[in-house]
């Protein structure tokens, strides 16, 4: 991870900043879902790709 990336995460972490921090914060989010989800199907782990879908749409409610 360069000097950058972990800067802006650990400043996303600390609560630090505005509107642009959420919206930073929920697409770092929406990638990590899905980045699990696609795990999950790629190795056919199938109760844990529902779960995880279930789990991003209850989320996806916090959202918006």
């Amino acid at each position: 991870m360069a000097a950058a990336d972990w800067m802006s995460e650990l400043a996303l972490q600390s609560g630090m900043g505005g509107p642009q921090d959420k919206s930073d914060k929920d697409a770092i989010w929406v990638s990590e879902l899905t980045d699990k989800l696609t795990m999950a199907i790629a190795l056919r782990e199938w109760d844990k790709a529902v779960a995880l879908v279930e789990e991003g749409k209850t989320d996806l409610l916090h959202l918006f």
